[in-house]
């Protein structure tokens, strides 16, 4: 298993209240849908009252979402892309750490606690 974590940036503009029906509605059930073995989903929305620790540049637009997908490959994550690429204007992705994965896999086979 391999996680996979995606920012997402949607278009400028994008009222927050926009954001949970967009990702949780039509990505998350998009993923879900597919070969996904977990998701997590993080978003600056209505919902997010905890200010950023440090303002961010005027000029600089912040990410929308943090997508955390766990699949059985990451070399089968192109669908994955498409989905997160249709719902957004930028998606920059990273392989999580395969130590914390294999953790976490021993957790769930009861080996580890």
């Amino acid at each position: 298993m391999e996680k996979l974590q995606y920012l997402v940036w949607l278009p400028e503009g994008t009222p927050r209240g926009d954001v949970k029906p967009l990702m949780i509605d039509g990505v998350a059930a998009d993923l879900l849908a597919g070969d996904v073995l977990g998701l997590t989903i993080d978003l600056d929305d209505d919902d997010a009252d905890v200010a950023a620790p440090v303002p961010p540049p005027d000029d600089e637009q912040m990410p929308a979402a943090l997508v955390s997908v766990w699949v059985d490959c990451y070399d089968r994550r192109s669908w994955i892309e498409d989905i997160l690429r249709e719902a957004s204007v930028r998606v920059d992705g990273y392989q999580g750490s395969r130590v914390s994965l294999h953790r976490l896999r021993l957790e769930q086979m009861g080996c580890v606690s």
